[in-house]
């Protein structure tokens, strides 16, 4: 079967059917090694059908395409030659680029399908980044990344299911391949674009009324749209319920039935391309008698999940009711963490009628007596914030999102909806190792009504108080002013510093104007807090001629003389040129080459858009410190970087999107601390991010009621929530959040893989890091297998150690 052929299995009955295309069989070797990859790539996923968009086999392939890159045809592929343009004018986009249109033959429903792929070969020396551009008849446009490493062949793929819920994938009008003002000419050999569907498999499951009063919420979620088929049956077999549904998001709940037990069975049907369907028995559960059901329930969470008011506990989920509770049984609440470390636990509360409830960790203690200090126990309240659909990226729904941490030990429950307290536990270096025992003491209305088990294990791994990694996170003060006056300034900031430090990150700003108080940063190196800092920032819209270069040089020299005399020289940086596109590559040279000449110890980092990182241009001897988008970093690259002695950092912003990792307050929290489980895979020192402290429109603290809702808007960076907005400001200082402890946790993590390859070798930590993210954009999102790998890594640091 040669690759340019439509595979469709012989099924019956469906909804559509597609027409084979028998294209050429392949020519020379690059065109049977892209061939090949093709069908190796989508036969693992046993493609139930292939449409081709594109076969650059064919002789008259390239007449449907418009554009200005070079492009000539080979023997089964096409060749692009994508080179430097003119600089970029208002509404004359010229950047290089090859499209195709729906008119001019582009197949415009795609809703049957599962993947769009394409095979690349960059014959370049040099790294590259290819965007592809997709519109659909509503003028809604996306965009998505792909790495070129140098010299290598690789297949392109967009995963539909996520492109769905952001363009019309039934009236898709235009395909774009470009790049955004290459710096040098590249040479792509392109082989087919085409459209590939493969067998649904949702992930599926059964939440279940914790009080046992019959409601039960069946979810599925698939790429594309499907029949989903439930079935509720009594324990005698007998269907009592059934709900049929085609969607590619089921969420149908059930409630009734006699008090008994039930199962929940479902089928999963392909209408568009198999009539055999998965079916997925999700479990028992029971609907208990009136005068049987709690009033109180609780149970335990990680801290790599968020739990909205309305969430259901999981089927199987460990609960507590009062019965249980007032006994001090159940199964314990468990946390292990290393020391000088601080982890956390999630306890979800919810009642049948609105209480006030107190809690308390009581007894915590070794069998030999020694107790966990009760000042390294916080408790806090998780609040909500009321998010409105943001337009930079799909969420799975608009509404009131957990978030902020309050400093709260009292909670007052609301009837049938959730409360969380986020319990953080904090270790010295010199905690005693070893497993303390103790109970999560509950009082509701003032009155004691029983307690939890909770069960920390200290391990014998110890972290340093300062980290491997580096990070450039922006507090900014000017949005500290903003909410609490000028007055209050210097002594909020400095609180925000200790704050920031608190959670492993450098007090830091990448866009400062005036350089930073070099007495207190020394202050933070000296306990080993400190490890990088930017000291002025170079902005590319400013002129840097013979009397800009002099104006530079007067703020700079007195500075660099006084890091030289706080011992600070090794932790300082000079940021500049953010963002920048190869146009701006001629006044970054100039800047950099003029502040590496006269400040030989001064190291230089930018954000500047160059894939080949400096490799065959001088920016390679200016620039010391590399930070790409996690979406465009290459690992090649990197490495070839780095060899030469530069660091490679990355960074997020209001970019990327799913299916890379980002914190958006809509996200899984699970990936804020993933984020630096790629990066010590990947290699990475450092990591960027524009601000902390973002608040747009904010003039007070955030205030909260009872139940945690918040009066704030969380859309800190257009309609983007949460972007450049990591905590949130209390009236005594700042007030943590779900994703902030998700960063700390994850530093730490980095921190524990770089001990362990000290130990046993850089491989070794990559491999156990390998366990959790297989690419940037394939990682697990399961806490429960975080948890796993984790205790894992704590377990092998700690073996042989007193």
């Amino acid at each position: 079967l040669c690759a340019a052929c439509v595979v469709v299995r012989p099924v019956s009955g469906l909804r559509a059917r597609l027409p084979g295309l028998c294209g050429q069989t392949p020519g020379n070797s690059l065109t049977r090694w892209l061939a090949a990859l093709l069908l190796a790539t989508t036969a693992s996923a046993e493609p139930l059908a292939v449409r081709v968009l594109a076969d650059f086999a064919q002789e008259d392939a390239l007449a449907a395409w418009e554009g200005d890159a070079a492009v000539a045809a080979e023997e089964g592929l096409v060749r692009v030659r994508f080179g430097p343009r003119r600089r970029w004018q208002l509404w004359r986009d010229l950047w290089p680029n090859m499209r195709l249109t729906r008119e001019a033959g582009l197949v415009g429903d795609w809703s049957a399908y599962d993947w769009l792929e394409f095979a690349l070969a960059n014959r370049s020396p040099l790294a590259g980044l290819l965007k592809l551009r997709i519109d659909d008849a509503t003028g809604t446009r996306v965009t998505r990344l792909f790495t070129l490493p140098p010299g290598a062949e690789r297949v392109c793929r967009v995963d539909l299911g996520l492109l769905r819920r952001e363009l019309d994938l039934e009236r898709v009008v235009l395909v774009d391949l470009f790049m955004s003002d290459p710096a040098r000419e590249y040479e792509l050999a392109l082989n087919y674009l085409r459209l590939v569907a493969t067998r649904i498999d949702p992930a599926l499951e059964l939440l279940a009324d914790p009080f046992g009063g019959g409601a039960v919420q069946v979810r599925g979620a698939s790429g594309r749209s499907a029949l989903y088929q439930v079935e509720i049956r009594d324990d005698l077999g007998e269907l009592v319920d059934a709900h049929a549904e085609e969607t590619t998001q089921l969420d149908w709940t059930w409630s009734g039935g006699a008090p008994g037990r039930y199962r929940a069975h479902v089928r999963i049907v392909d209408l568009d391309w198999d009539e055999r369907s998965g079916a997925g028995d999700l479990g028992e559960f029971a609907v208990l008698p009136e005068p049987l059901r709690p009033g109180l329930v609780a149970w335990g969470a990680e801290t790599t999940r968020k739990i909205v008011p309305d969430a259901l506990p999981r089927l199987g989920q460990t609960l507590y009711g009062e019965k249980t509770i007032g006994n001090g049984g159940g199964a314990p609440l468990r946390l292990e963490l290393a020391r000088n470390e601080v982890e956390g636990v999630q306890l979800v509360f919810r009642a049948q009628r609105s209480a006030a409830l107190e809690l308390a960790v009581e007894d915590l203690i070794r069998a030999d007596g020694t107790a966990f200090p009760p000042t390294a126990i916080t408790w806090r309240q998780v609040g909500y914030v009321f998010t409105q659909r943001p337009a930079e990226y799909p969420v799975d729904f608009a509404g009131w999102w957990p978030d902020p941490l309050l400093p709260r030990s009292q909670l007052a429950l609301r009837s049938r909806e959730n409360q969380v307290a986020w319990l953080s536990l904090r270790t010295a270096a010199g905690t005693a190792p070893g497993t303390y025992r103790g109970r999560v003491a509950i009082q509701v209305d003032g009155k004691r009504l029983g307690s939890i088990p909770l069960e920390v294990r200290v391990h014998a791994a110890t972290l340093p108080d300062s980290t491997a990694v580096r990070t450039a996170f922006s507090l900014y003060g000017h949005m500290l002013a903003q909410v609490y006056g000028a007055e209050q300034l210097g002594a909020m900031e400095r609180r925000y510093m200790d704050f920031l430090v608190d959670h492993r990150l450098n007090p830091d700003h990448l866009y400062r104007r005036q350089p930073p108080s070099l007495e207190v940063l020394a202050d933070y190196a000296r306990q080993g807090r400190l490890n990088a800092f930017n000291l002025l920032y170079i902005d590319a819209e400013q002129e840097y001629d013979r009397d800009g270069l002099i104006a530079l040089a007067q703020r700079l020299d007195p500075l660099v003389a006084h890091l030289d005399s706080l011992g600070l020289m090794d932790r300082a940086y000079i940021y500049g040129f953010d963002e920048v596109e190869s146009g701006e590559f001629t006044a970054l040279e100039r800047v950099f080459a003029f502040v590496k000449n006269r400040y030989p110890g001064l190291r230089t980092a930018t954000t500047a858009r160059d894939p080949g990182l400096g490799l065959d241009n001088r920016l390679g001897e200016l620039v010391d410190i590399w930070v790409p988008l996690t979406a465009v970093y290459e690992a090649q690259t990197a490495a070839r970087a780095r060899r030469q002695g530069d660091e490679v950092w990355w960074y997020i912003c209001i970019a990327p999107i799913h299916p890379h990792a980002n914190w958006f307050i809509e996200y899984p929290a699970i990936e804020a601390r993933l984020l630096w489980w790629m990066a010590y895979r990947q290699g990475v020192e450092g990591f960027l991010y524009y601000a902390t402290n973002r608040w747009p429109g904010q003039h007070v603290p955030l205030r909260a009621d009872a139940y945690g809702r918040a009066l704030w808007n969380p859309a800190s960076y257009n309609t983007a929530n949460g972007d450049g907005s990591l905590y949130y400001p209390g009236p005594e200082g700042p007030i943590g959040s779900i994703r902030l402890e998700n960063i700390r946790d994850g530093i730490e993590d980095y921190q524990l893989l770089a001990a362990l390859a000290a130990r046993d070798g850089v491989e070794a930590a990559r491999a156990l890091s390998g366990q959790l993210v297989r690419s940037l954009v394939d990682y697990s999102r399961d806490p429960t297998e975080l948890a796993r790998v984790r205790g894992a890594l704590l377990e092998s640091l700690s073996t042989g150690q007193p």
